[in-house]
């Protein structure tokens, strides 16, 4: 029976063959004459007009493709019949049984009146793009659908019907084994022989296609020898393989045709796969997959087919990621890093050449995707998988490949960076989880390799091929982030060597270098930063002994490299940015200077920070080695600012030594210690009272140095007096501060006659004539208990200025604006003693204090507007009346704080576990800004800060239900604070939105304050729900405890979204959005009901319970918006509200015939289930009422004309029906199975002919 079915087979192809090549014949036969007369016409011509030559060119991909194209001739037009023409659907037409529709170009009719062709689209530059497109446009899909595809379904199922009666037939052995290989070897050569033997280029398909057939036939013999039956040992059949493949390379190039090639690509590289041993080494692979990858390229090459290159991509992909996966586990990773590194430069030597651009070329794209980005998910693979520094060798070697075909291929260049930045995030991995002591030293290496070649890589390409913008983005990114990532590296590993600091040093210079070419001046920042937080954390994570000489000797050393560097790329930028033709790069406006000068000083800001931190870890020769050290920078820095000019450096420099200095000075660790800091202190306070003199004596051109130094000098005699003041306590210290203030009268009186008529003088005097009234003044401060001292430093700031109104000096002012801050900051560390001095709250020193400090405040608001305003940049009564409201808001919270705290104990601003606590704090909040916010009169940031105030407060005051649950369980049902609170809100929030004019800020504070009175009226009832049905129970806003509480709750958002939704009145369209998302919320809450509570939903009667009432009215209502649209605006622009709600209508009504299917079948006081568990009448309920609903939405979609509901109909079928033949058929057995798959073919067939019976003819809704 078998050889009977194949010889009738052969029999019937052959015939049809045979007539087809005769049709071809006479066809190219005709083609051919055609083609001599033209040649003839034109060579006419060519005489009669001579014509310029032109350099021939290489057939382009489409032209290749046409050649593939069978051209129809039109067909004559016949008579018209006088019979009843049929639908115009299914009017017959011509059948083709000889090439695949796919390639067949349509004779196109004459059109009526010719209209201008469409501009070809970019993603349809091949013919075969172009005719999908045409398919795409000129078919019916729901025709499609509905009638052809479930017919095609249909003649599936009966396909696979018949394959499990063939494979019933094989199983039976009708044919013996070694018979069925020899006749597949000797076909597989004759096929190759007949091949050869065919010489007219007429025949070049069927040449082709003798070849491919052999070569494939061959391939199936010796597999199936090797694999199947063990006939051949396994590296026999391998090299067998190898050499069939090398033929098809061979024969692909001789016969000029692609597909033999493709097809012995496929042999090569399932070779290794299916005949390998598994254990073979990962390198030897590689350089077979090179071999063959070579040869594939010289085909390519020789054929001009970049195709071949996608193929050869495709193929090493599969073969090197099969033989990843099969030795993960026993393989080492330096082999799997040696094969995936080398792959991404192996492709780059291929894609190099400039005529495979990958704009025009999909191949050649597609193949340097396949072999650069498996690459990156292969190391980050091998970081989770081992560990090793080989992940970091795979993604350096891809980037290091990407930028090579940059550079060599211009085409390239600009995917250069995504392919980098791709690489990046493995790293980071890598950095995060394998970084560690036994990968340290070629870790750190690699490092600096990555990091020099994604940041330097760019460079040489913006230097060969030019600039773009995402290069420069990419330039201004990378560096900041592979620093960042070798800080990361020092986090895991504090000891991670003696080249990880030399190396991060490298890639610092190296970014700041980039950064400052590309104009990333906050990336130089951030670089800076990034060195200094490693070191910081170095200096915690290691033992203090590693303090030592060598740690200061090279944090100077890097810092005057730095600055050095900084300095000497800030004066070359220009030539630099001449030489890359880059863009000049553009800094922040400063008010002062210019944005190098301040990155000048950056430097100085880390190292002194570094200072800072190790003075805060005690260490060997503490703290003379870091004072010597931070004294000579502070030098170098000064000599800097001397010799370039930029005097942010020299400022910077003086206020980061006092902050660093600082932290050992205030450490008290000892009375050794404090000597020490008076010595220091000493010493530099002499220094800053005299060296800026000799240094910068031209006041006029050095005025911020001279600030600076003032501020310096002040910070020394501080510290001295501090120190002094422990060492020697009593009333003898309090007169220290006479010496320096004795010693600062000779400085002030040379400044007065040095600065005569300097447009510097008020400025200079006052920083320096501050700090002697500071000296003089600091001696009645010294006696006054800590507290009080601060009211006094605010009532002398307003004091001050009531002093400038009798005599006008701009100096007084700016002492009063420094006096009021620091007295306030000296008040503020002291009302905790200050409270617990009280008897009675608010009736406490504390609460006095502030205020009379709000008062002298407000005072000041009044007095520091003369002689104007405008103190420097500054508007003088905005900024004290901004330290007015933020002492006022204080006082508001201290007031809270005392009512809570109790008499006789200090005062706490964090509210503790107490509800009543917080809900006041959070109503002080929302009430002090909306009465801030209310005052016109007040600057536009002060009433925003107001706005932010009461917004912040409000919603502290919502969410805290959620964040203290347990305390709603704690209240009563419908009366409690929780309710009490939030009702105050509401008619806070209300007022507020009412009093609020519609036209302010265009309506937008408006509508802040209208969200903040929505989201508070939709707390409210939440909350009365919580307590009045789930009484005892925490809070939850999305998860209710008790049955009637979720139905309660889901009602609730359905309500209250709808009414926001379709409220009558003006509403913004984010509002109407919200109530829309809320709606959606609700319906969700109720469709979950019954698995949120499937015990309690089990108990209950089916069809008679409250959540169904929720669903007949969830039902109800959205019946009523589907049928009866309102007129409210619509806030989304698509759907239409008819089309959206009967989708949810829909989908709702769906799931509740789930819900109510599942709880009248199921089982008597069982928990609700949506799984049959064996039941057969609940699997058939499913099934008959999804048919059922898919029915009627089939009728509503013909009734409504709309064909998205025919198509959710159809979906709706096609389920039902694949659920009917996969769940209940699939366990019988073999002959059953077949007749199961015949029967769900004759179904599927049936239901494509009922679809053309009642709608292929009808006209389509617009849907």
């Amino acid at each position: 029976m078998y050889f009977l079915l194949l010889a009738i087979l052969a029999i019937c192809v052959f015939t049809r063959l045979n007539n087809v090549n005769k049709q071809l014949s006479r066809r190219i036969d005709a083609l051919e004459t055609a083609l001599k007369d033209l040649s003839a016409a034109e060579a006419a011509h060519e005489v009669r007009t001579p014509r310029a030559t032109a350099a021939p060119q290489a057939p382009s991909h489409d032209e290749i493709l046409d050649e593939m194209l069978l051209d129809l001739p039109p067909e004559p037009q016949r008579a018209p019949s006088k019979k009843k023409p049929a639908r115009p659907r299914f009017q017959k037409g011509r059948i083709l049984l000889a090439p695949p529709a796919l390639f067949i170009r349509e004779p196109q009719a004459t059109p009526a009146a010719p209209k201008p062709a469409p501009a070809p689209s970019p993603t349809l530059r091949s013919t075969w793009a172009a005719q999908w497109q045409r398919f795409k446009e000129n078919v019916d899909w729901e025709l499609f659908a509905g009638a052809r595809l479930f017919a095609w379904l249909g003649g599936l199922a009966l396909f696979i019907a018949a394959g499990f009666f063939v494979k019933y037939s094989i199983d039976n052995n009708l044919i013996p084994a070694q018979l069925r290989l020899a006749i597949g070897a000797a076909t597989g050569t004759a096929l190759l022989i007949a091949s050869g033997r065919v010489k007219s280029l007429r025949f070049d398909i069927l040449r082709q296609t003798l070849a491919s057939g052999g070569i494939g036939v061959l391939y199936s013999v010796v597999f199936a020898a090797t694999l199947y039956y063990h006939y051949i040992p396994n590296p026999m059949g391998f090299g067998i393989l190898s050499l069939i493949s090398a033929a098809a390379f061979a024969l692909s190039a001789f016969y000029r045709r692609i597909s033999i090639a493709i097809l012995g690509a496929v042999g090569a590289y399932v070779t290794p796969l299916l005949l390998g041993s598994g254990q073979g080494s990962l390198i030897l692979l590689f350089a077979y997959l090179a071999v063959v990858g070579v040869g594939l390229q010289r085909v390519s090459a020789f054929l001009a087919a970049p195709s071949l290159l996608f193929v050869a991509a495709t193929g090493t992909l599969i073969t090197a990621g099969c033989a990843t996966f099969a030795t993960l586990g026993s393989s080492p990773a330096f082999p799997m890093a040696v094969m995936w590194g080398a792959i991404p430069g192996l492709f780059a030597f291929f894609l190099a050449p400039k005529q495979l651009n990958p704009e025009t070329n999909q191949s050649a794209r597609w193949a340097g995707f396949l072999s650069f980005l498996p690459p990156i998910a292969v190391a980050l693979l091998l970081t989770f998988a081992k560990p090793g520094w080989e992940p970091l060798f795979i993604l350096t070697a891809t980037s290091a490949a990407a930028l090579a075909l940059g550079f060599f291929n211009n085409a390239w260049h600009h995917r250069v960076v995504p392919c980098i930045a791709i690489t990046f995030l493995p790293v980071l991995a890598w950095v995060a989880m394998r970084f560690g002591a036994e990968t340290a030293p070629a870790g750190t290496l690699l490092l600096l390799v990555y990091g020099v070649t994604g940041g330097l890589g760019p460079v040489a390409l913006i230097l060969r091929h030019g600039h773009s913008d995402m290069m420069l983005r990419w330039l201004k990114l990378f560096p900041t982030a592979v620093v960042a990532a070798t800080v990361l590296a020092l986090a895991g590993t504090p000891f991670a060597g003696p080249l990880f600091w030399p190396v991060l040093l490298i890639l610092q210079i190296a970014g700041i270098a980039i950064s400052l070419l590309v104009g990333a001046f906050l990336q130089v920042l951030l670089l800076l930063g990034l060195f200094v937080g490693g070191g910081l954390y170095w200096l915690f994570a290691v033992p203090t002994s590693f303090i030592g000489f060598g740690f200061f000797a090279f944090a100077l050393m890097a810092g005057a490299l730095l600055m050095a560097a900084m300095i000497l790329l800030i004066r070359s930028m220009p030539a630099l940015l001449a030489r890359l033709d880059l863009p000049p790069a553009k800094g922040f406006a400063t008010p002062f200077f210019k944005l190098e000068e301040w990155l000048t000083a950056a430097p100085s800001v880390g190292l002194f920070l570094l200072m800072g931190a190790a003075f805060a870890v005690r260490h060997p020769h503490y703290p003379h080695a870091g004072m010597v050290t931070l004294t000579a920078f502070l030098g170098l820095c000064l000599f800097m600012c001397r010799r370039t000019g930029f005097q942010p450096t020299g400022a910077i420099a003086l206020v980061a030594t006092t902050a660093a200095q600082s932290v050992w000075v205030f450490s008290q660790w000892g009375a050794p210690l404090l000597f020490s800091a008076v010595t220091w202190s000493s010493v530099l306070f002499v220094a800053a009272l005299a060296l800026p003199f000799p240094l910068f004596s031209q006041q006029k051109k050095w005025p911020v140095v001279w600030h600076a130094a003032a501020l310096f000098e002040l910070a020394q005699m501080l510290f001295a007096l501090y120190a002094a003041k422990i060492l020697w306590p009593g009333d003898l210290s309090g007169w220290l501060p006479l010496v320096p203030a004795l010693l600062k009268i000779g400085p002030v009186t040379i400044l007065l006659k040095r600065l005569e008529a300097s447009p510097h003088r008020n400025s200079i005097l006052a920083f320096h004539g501050g700090v002697l009234l500071f000296y003089i003044s600091a001696l009645p401060v010294l006696l006054l208990p800590h507290g009080w001292l601060g009211v006094a430093l605010v009532f002398e700031s307003a004091l001050l200025l009531w002093l400038n109104r009798r005599i006008e000096h701009p100096g007084l002012r700016w002492v009063s604006l420094g006096l009021a801050p620091s007295g306030l900051l000296v008040l503020y560390t002291a009302l905790p003693r200050m409270s617990a001095e009280g008897v009675l709250p608010l009736l406490n020193p504390a609460f006095f204090s502030v205020a009379a400090c709000t008062a002298a405040l407000g005072a000041a608001v009044k007095l520091s507007p003369w002689p104007e305003r405008k103190l420097g940049r500054m508007d003088l009564p905005n900024v004290f009346l901004w330290m007015s409201l933020v002492t006022g808001f204080y006082l508001a919270n201290l007031a809270v704080a005392d009512l809570f705290s109790g008499s006789g104990s200090s005062h706490s601003l964090i509210p503790d576990n107490s509800y009543a606590h917080w809900a006041a704090c959070a109503l002080a909040w929302a009430g002090f800004g909306a009465a801030t916010w209310r005052v016109p009169r007040l600057h536009i940031a002060m009433r925003l800060a107001g706005l932010l105030l009461f917004v912040s407060g409000s919603t502290g005051l919502v969410l805290l239900p959620i964040f203290m649950p347990k305390a709603i369980a704690t209240m009563g049902p419908w009366a409690n604070p929780a309710i009490f609170a939030c009702l105050a809100l509401v008619v806070m929030a209300w007022f507020t939105f009412k009093k609020e004019s519609p036209d302010a800020f265009n309506g937008y504070s408006r509508n802040l304050l209208l969200a903040v009175l929505l989201v508070a009226g939709f707390a409210l009832p939440a909350l009365a729900l919580s307590t009045g049905l789930a009484t005892g129970q925490p809070f939850t806003l999305f998860f209710s405890q008790t049955p009637y509480r979720a139905v309660a709750s889901a009602a609730l958002w359905i309500l209250y979204g709808t009414a926001m939704l379709h409220w009558p009145k003006a509403l913004d369209r984010p509002f109407r959005l919200a109530g829309l998302v809320l709606a959606i919320i609700g319906l969700a809450k109720a469709l979950l009901f019954p698995l949120r509570f499937s015990e309690a939903f089990g108990l209950m009667t089916p069809l008679a319970n409250t959540p169904t009432l929720l669903y007949i009215g969830a039902l109800g209502l959205l019946t009523f918006l589907t049928v009866k649209p309102r007129p409210t605006p619509w806030p989304l622009p698509r759907p239409e509200p008819s089309a959206f709600w009967g989708v949810a209508l829909a989908v709702t009504a769906f799931a509740i015939l789930n819900i109510e299917i599942a709880s009248v079948f199921g089982g008597p006081d069982e928990p609700f289930s949506f799984l049959t568990n064996g039941s057969l009448p609940k699997q058939l309920a499913y099934s008959i009422g999804w048919m059922l609903f898919a029915i009627g939405l089939l009728a509503v979609g013909v009734r409504t004309r709309n064909n998205q509901t025919r198509w959710a109909a159809i979906a709706l079928l096609g389920v039902t029906s694949l659920k009917i033949f996969t769940r209940d058929l699939w366990s019988l057995g073999h002959l059953y199975r077949v007749g199961s798959f015949a029967g769900l073919a004759v179904v599927m067939i049936l239901v494509s002919v009922i679809y053309q019976k009642f709608l292929a003819g009808e006209d389509k809704g617009d849907g």
